[in-house]
């Protein structure tokens, strides 16, 4: 089960109800009520159109990143990631993961 609190605080943030999600989304508002209670989660459409409305990744939406935009340059490795077959995938993560170990063993 995924935390929905981001989708509530951005509603807040926006000065937005429920009930103007719920005309966003084309729902009723007691299904909005089901997801902040938890009885129900939203489907995969729902957080596409609310991640599209407010400019925000479905990661952040669904609680599992805690900023909600990639900055320029994470959209910028991504793309060039995206370009790579899965040998050169397989070799810059072996490298992201020998650095990340150097920093950590530079830190202690």
């Amino acid at each position: 089960m995924y935390n929905f609190n981001n989708i509530f605080n951005l509603l807040n943030s926006n000065k937005l109800k429920q009930k103007d999600l719920a005309v966003l989304l084309k729902t009723s508002d007691s299904v909005i009520s089901e997801w902040k209670s938890g009885a129900k989660e939203p489907g995969v459409k729902a957080i596409a159109q609310i991640s599209e409305y407010f400019n925000v990744t479905t990661d952040y939406l669904l609680g599992l990143a805690d900023k909600p935009n990639l900055s320029e340059s994470e959209k910028y490795v991504l793309s060039m990631f995206g370009k790579l077959d899965d040998s050169g995938k397989n070799n810059i993560i072996g490298r992201l993961e020998l650095m990340t170990e150097q920093i950590s063993e530079s830190e202690n």
